[in-house]
């Protein structure tokens, strides 16, 4: 509403309301017409059928071919008679419920999967060390290969190592991360994770050992200790409150009024960007997962809460293979190795030193920040 009244735009967007309302109006009233209409005709029948059989009832009772008490029962089974009918007519108009659902029970189990998952994968266990990755000539498109992502990429991340990936807003920065985690397929070359293909891992062993930080952090409705456990659903009250220190939370969320039994309502509304995003490493802490990736985890926060989470950021990357997307210089210039990602391809390669030292898009990318 806010946006509608800063616009002007609530003439325009309350006239599509209306239009839409009337549409919907004339197919329910036309659907209403269809549904009354065969009932009247089967309650019409029904009735009729009645007042016959009373006509020819009580016309055989009054010249004495029918007791008066043979006429009751008549009565009584002609109302039976008429019973299934009315409720086969209920019923079917009840069951047009039922393929409404039916139809988007199977479109949504007729989708084919983007993903499939080896039936012998489960069995592959994952390397209990810091993993390393690999992309080997990666190609992916988005919409079935019409929208490039990325090309041709190839790089390595040594174990333990912290890697930063920067580039202009749609390089393909963020989808190598959903790459990683296996929310899509290259359409060809290969990812390696511990020197094996990452198909060859099942679904559960992949993600377990993957704890991300997403720029826009969800919460979903329910309390602060419920959103934490999304993390580790059985940790402990101690372990809440040692994740949330650590990711300095936790005095926030003892100002709450119900502190850890708080509901922050749908996406956290009830919180500031810097304190979800707080949570959302809180989550992290609590996963532990060896590879961590987080994607500009600081983009949406004002320069006091990207302190405190750059603070909580130091003690999360501690002994973690980490993946780093961003812009800002603060989060990439301490990274190990950082690769220049421009026009979904692999441009430059190497620590903050040496690509400034190359005048190359890295380069281009800090003055401009500079400036």
């Amino acid at each position: 509403m806010s946006t509608l009244k800063i616009f002007q735009a609530s003439k325009i967007k309350g006239q599509e309301l209306e239009v839409e309302a009337k549409d919907v109006y004339k197919r329910s009233m036309k659907s209403l017409g269809v549904s009354l209409l065969d009932s009247a005709i089967v309650k019409w029948g029904a009735a009729a059928g009645a007042a016959f059989a009373t006509g020819v009832g009580g016309l055989r009772v009054t010249t004495g071919n029918l007791p008066p008490q043979h006429l009751f029962v008549i009565l009584f089974l002609t109302v039976e008679c008429f019973r299934p009918l009315n409720d086969l007519n209920r019923l079917w108009h009840q069951s047009f419920l039922g393929f409404a659902a039916a139809r988007g029970i199977f479109n949504l189990l007729d989708e084919p999967l983007i993903v499939e998952e080896k039936s012998d994968s489960t069995s592959k266990a994952f390397n209990p060390y810091l993993p390393n990755l690999t992309f080997k000539k990666v190609t992916f498109a988005y919409s079935g290969g019409k929208r490039p992502a990325v090309k041709n990429v190839s790089f390595h991340i040594k174990s333990g190592e912290k890697v930063a990936f920067v580039g202009k807003s749609g390089s393909g920065k963020s989808t190598i991360v959903q790459l990683i985690m296996r929310f899509f397929d290259p359409q060809s070359g290969t990812i390696l994770l511990n020197g094996k293909d990452i198909r060859e891992y099942s679904f559960q062993d992949l993600r377990d050992k993957i704890a991300v930080v997403f720029q826009d952090t969800y919460l979903f409705y329910g309390t602060v200790s419920e959103n934490l456990k999304v993390g580790n659903p059985n940790a402990t009250q101690e372990e809440l409150e040692k994740a949330a220190q650590l990711a300095v939370a936790h005095e926030f969320i003892m100002e709450l009024p119900k502190g850890y039994d708080t509901v922050i309502g749908e996406r956290g509304v009830r919180l500031s960007g810097g304190q979800k995003q707080r949570l959302s490493i809180a989550r992290a802490f609590l996963k532990d997962a060896p590879l961590l990736i987080l994607d500009e985890a600081t983009s949406n926060v004002d320069a006091l809460s990207e302190e405190k989470i750059q603070h909580a950021l130091g003690h999360l990357m501690k002994n973690k293979t980490t993946i780093l997307i961003a812009h800002r210089l603060s989060t990439i210039q301490n990274a190990d190795r950082i690769f220049v990602i421009d026009d979904q391809e692999l441009k430059e390669e190497g620590n903050h030193g040496e690509l400034l030292f190359k005048k190359g898009f890295y380069a281009q990318l800090i003055k401009a920040q500079y400036e």
